[in-house]
């Protein structure tokens, strides 16, 4: 049996320019900037909650209004951040409507809530997607 030589295939056409991976913005906590999360019951499950910010100036206004300084911003692609919580029970809460009292962040429930991770990338793919017509 002879080996045969063969042109490895591309895996992209090298004409098409791939989409830039999305940014988003992360609460982290402590000197290991561990992912800040609210644990919940869902459907009878355990789940953490993960604020995500899209914009750097809604987590920037969040963590101005908190008296804890051991929180931090932190920016993370989409393609990271799936990597991150591989093997967490998670659900995200894109740009949570924020209130703090006494210190202490409170969330008002809103439509963004309790998204996994596939229908929290296809919102912000669209929302990016909005953005890139917008402008031209």
């Amino acid at each position: 049996m002879a080996l045969v030589h063969r042109e490895p295939r591309k895996k992209y056409n090298s004409n098409v320019e791939s989409a830039p991976d999305i940014a988003l913005y992360l609460v982290t906590t402590g000197p290991a900037k561990n992912i800040w999360a609210m644990s919940t019951m869902s459907k009878r499950e355990l789940v953490e909650l993960i604020p995500v910010f899209d914009t750097e100036a809604y987590v920037v206004d969040l963590l101005a209004n908190l008296q804890d300084k051991s929180y931090q911003a932190a920016l993370v692609s989409l393609t990271k951040l799936s990597s991150l919580v591989k093997e967490r029970n998670v659900l995200f809460i894109l740009n949570p409507n924020i209130k703090i009292q006494d210190g202490q962040i409170c969330f008002k429930e809103g439509p963004n809530w309790h998204l996994p991770l596939d229908r929290l990338s296809i919102l912000l793919s669209a929302d990016r997607d909005k953005h890139e017509e917008n402008k031209v």
